[in-house]
């Protein structure tokens, strides 16, 4: 019997030594850092951006990757590039190619609600 007891308290104790070295589930957002001629890959779904603060070169072409994992179609639209907006339907990644002067933009998903729902972030230019 105080075998089974010193085998239970051995496996209790293993079992409270993993879980407590879990680490907490945070936050995925996160800043890159600002590289000539890079590309930038984003996650869409309802109704956030991840990451959702990015950072670039500034006067260089940098590239961003939209990849859909959200239940509906989803774009990306920088402040100021209207025009150049990136839409990616369900299930499918997108890029499209920018060059911007020094400053911080918005990003956001056009769709209607979507940017009002917190689909927003910001892009540093540095």
């Amino acid at each position: 019997m105080n075998n089974k007891i010193k085998m239970a308290a051995a496996v209790l104790t293993l079992t409270v030594a993993t879980v407590g070295c879990g680490g907490d589930e945070e936050s995925t957002e996160q800043t890159n850092a600002p590289v000539s001629g890079q590309t930038v890959t984003i996650s869409a779904k309802e109704f956030a951006f991840d990451p959702s603060a990015i950072e670039v070169a500034a006067d260089s072409q940098f590239t961003v990757e939209i990849v859909n994992v959200g239940v509906i179609e989803h774009d990306f639209v920088i402040t100021g590039q209207e025009s150049e907006k990136i839409t990616t339907p369900v299930g499918q990644t997108s890029t499209g190619s920018f060059s911007l002067s020094a400053g911080t933009y918005e990003f956001y998903c056009a769709v209607a609600g979507h940017k009002e729902s917190g689909m927003k972030g910001t892009l540093t230019v540095k």
